[in-house]
């Protein structure tokens, strides 16, 4: 094989590498993208059931409070 020869097949190699690096590279960019796009969506879940649960912490308390004002009502009878 020529010098010449030998140059070209090494050109063509690296052209080839090109593409499969670029096509890598925007493989990975769309999936660090979506990573992102799900990561805010858990964060917005994460608030929303945060306050869901002080609602719900909120009620379970009134609840209690009269659980034990009818105990104590009917202790009293």
């Amino acid at each position: 094989m020529t010098l010449e020869a030998r140059v070209a097949a090494l050109e063509e190699n690296r052209e080839h590498w090109d593409k499969v690096l670029t096509g890598i590279e925007g493989t990975v960019a769309l999936i660090l993208k979506e990573q992102m796009e799900q990561k805010k969506e858990v964060g917005l879940l994460k608030k929303e059931m945060g306050f869901m649960q002080k609602e719900n912490n909120s009620r379970f308390d009134k609840i209690e409070e009269l659980l034990i004002q009818i105990v104590n009502n009917l202790a009293l009878k």
